[in-house]
């Protein structure tokens, strides 16, 4: 079972069922949490991760358990990691010189550090962050 940094764009695909153009977004969020669940990853999840959704959504943290992450909650198939302090100044440091969003960049370092990939749709991953970490999006695994 692999393991993979998820970022939150692909939780909010599946759980809104969002799409873009004729692109069925949420329907490769689904697919790829029923691997999940299905034993062919195991999620890494970032506690901003959770900050993030519950700000999105306008839900509490404790929402984002039982109505986000609920199927892959009850099959314990994700943990949460808490970035360490040189982590999170490494990432401010690459998110003023790149220009891209602090989280992004947090979620690189993690994902670096633990030797795994990240799961986006993100364009900073593939963009500026590509020689960081590698970066795939659901529907291309």
């Amino acid at each position: 079972m692999e393991k993979v940094l998820v970022d939150s764009n692909i939780f909010l695909d599946y759980y809104l069922d969002r799409k873009s153009g004729l692109a069925p977004i949420g329907e490769y969020a689904f697919q790829f949490m029923k691997s999940t669940i299905e034993c062919n990853y195991y999620l890494i999840l970032c506690k901003e991760s959770i900050w993030e959704l519950s700000a999105v959504l306008g839900i509490t943290e404790e929402d984002v358990f039982q109505k986000v992450l609920s199927g892959i909650n009850v099959k314990r198939k994700f943990e949460l990691t808490s970035p360490s302090l040189l982590q999170k100044r490494e990432a401010k440091g690459i998110s003023q010189k790149r220009n891209v969003p602090y989280v992004d960049a947090l979620f690189a370092i993690v994902a670096r550090d633990l030797k795994i990939r990240v799961i986006t749709r993100d364009k900073h991953f593939f963009e500026e962050l590509g020689d960081i970490v590698s970066s795939n999006k659901p529907e291309e695994l």
